[in-house]
């Protein structure tokens, strides 16, 4: 009983400190320019985020190298990543800069995310979206 609860509230501890690192890097940016409805929308960011890597811990578990999956969230990450460096790098307003920083961020800390949460040790289902497709030995050419 008590490992179910120190391992929820480990999910936990990491799901709300993953996602408090870009909410720093967004609050930082304003430096001191920033309203209460920025502060509002960028918690708000930061709450969705850390319940979406909550949510994700047992999906990581059965994701595996170069499956549909894999590919879905590195595409996520490139898109990120592009997107908030685009917003960040250029010279727009500081509410956009703000926000590019922001999701350059997410864009990062998806990867660590997904790297530590797929090496939890847990067995991995077959047939199934998260595993890569395989040819098994049966199936041959030759005929």
């Amino acid at each position: 009983m008590m490992t179910k609860r120190k391992k929820f509230f480990g999910k936990l501890f990491v799901s709300i400190w993953f996602s408090l690192i870009p909410f720093h890097s967004y609050w930082r940016e304003f430096d001191g320019a920033y309203t209460e409805m920025d502060l509002l929308w960028g918690g708000v960011v930061a709450v969705t985020l850390g319940v979406a890597i909550f949510a994700y811990f047992p999906i990581a578990q059965k994701i595996e190298h170069f499956s549909l999956a894999w590919f879905l969230v590195l595409f996520i990450f490139l898109g990120l990543f592009s997107f908030g460096w685009v917003l960040s790098g250029f010279h727009f307003p500081l509410l956009y800069r703000a926000w590019g920083e922001y999701i350059l961020w997410i864009g990062i800390v998806i990867p660590w995310v997904h790297q530590l949460f797929h090496y939890a040790g847990k067995p991995r289902r077959k047939g199934s979206f998260f595993k890569r497709i395989r040819l098994n030995p049966t199936d041959s050419s030759q005929a």
